[in-house]
């Protein structure tokens, strides 16, 4: 007696005939590989299935590629990040992606704006240097980002940052005392400002 065999999805998409949703997301993967060490795995998606036997197999796949690297928001960003718009709310995202050092801590320079700016050329508008600093400044504002000493930043621990609650409660603290350093209201530039 002849076993049936579960025929195997032989169908590869060509590259000219991938979705351009796809090619810009391979192509933010190209560029998050070259300027960081992440973990990847691959594998591979069923993108059509067929009946075989009144059962649904796939019949076209894919080869997709995610990351490993944890990026945490906690519930009380939400308030800070729900207003953000353009050029400001792309720059913390690439910020939390690409700087931010799990302490809340990322340097933000000349040589920063550059690489952002290569990263918004995958997802236009492409801004000037200008319109940088002022979306920096605009997050400062905002007190999401609070400047500790020239070039070096925090994100506000509310948002992100810590290893573990007990992490996080220290990272809070620091804040608080960078703001008391700096003569600054620990309500008003610690809390989300909605204006």
């Amino acid at each position: 007696m002849k076993r049936k065999t579960k025929p195997k999805s032989s169908i590869k998409i060509k590259e000219k005939d991938l979705p351009v949703s796809l090619i810009i997301q391979r192509e933010f993967q190209r560029f998050t590989l070259l300027h960081q060490k992440i973990q990847t795995k691959k594998f591979k998606r069923p993108t059509t299935y067929a009946a075989h036997e009144n059962i649904l197999l796939p019949h076209a796949e894919i080869e997709e590629k995610i990351f490993f690297k944890k990026i945490v928001l906690y519930p009380e960003a939400i308030p800070f990040l729900f207003t953000l718009e353009g050029c400001p709310k792309r720059l913390f995202l690439y910020l939390l992606l690409y700087k931010e050092d799990r302490q809340g801590e990322f340097i933000f320079n000349s040589s920063v704006i550059e690489h952002f700016r290569q990263f918004c050329e995958l997802y236009p508008p492409v801004y000037n240097q200008a319109t940088v600093k002022q979306a920096m400044k605009h997050l400062r504002a905002q007190n999401i980002i609070l400047n500790c000493k020239k070039g070096l930043n925090i994100i506000n621990p509310l948002i992100t940052g810590g290893n573990n609650e007990k992490d996080r409660i220290r990272l809070i603290g620091e804040y608080n005392f960078q703001l008391l350093q700096r003569g600054l209201d620990t309500y008003r530039n610690f809390y989300p400002r909605i204006y």
